[in-house]
């Protein structure tokens, strides 16, 4: 699912950003991951919260992280907790069936998006994330 026409303006934004995607179903992500890949991301993908942990304890480093709530061994939520318990920074954008409600109720504020949206749709948020412009994204 390579990106057709025109490029979506700051999409250069992706261009040799690491983004970890964490998602236990591969099948699921794999055409958002050939579509970040079209526009010059490094993608890289886990199935559980374990992954992401372990990834960010070696240091390594990922402009965004684009993660499932509901995952075997840890879920997303953990993670996020993990993650701004240590204080990183790295952006999040929650990509999941689970509706902002559902987050809410589970005190996720990070932005979101249902697992359903286009891949525009989605590349939107992520653009509108990275750029700062907004801290919550509802469904």
């Amino acid at each position: 699912m390579e990106p057709t026409g025109d490029r979506p303006e700051g999409a250069e934004i992706l261009q040799g950003m690491r983004i970890l995607i964490a998602n236990d179903m591969p099948d699921l992500v794999q055409g958002l991951v050939t579509y970040l890949e079209g526009f010059g991301a490094i993608v890289e993908i886990v199935n559980d919260g374990v992954g992401v942990l372990r990834k960010i304890s070696l240091g390594m480093e990922f402009g965004l992280l684009i993660l499932d709530i509901q995952m075997l061994v840890i879920h997303g939520d953990q993670v996020i907790k993990s993650l701004r318990g240590v204080r990183n920074t790295t952006s999040i954008l929650i990509y999941s069936t689970s509706s902002r409600t559902e987050l809410e109720m589970k005190g996720i504020t990070e932005p979101s998006i249902q697992v359903s949206a286009s891949l525009e749709e989605v590349m939107e948020k992520i653009l509108s994330l990275l750029k700062g412009e907004s801290t919550i994204i509802t469904d």
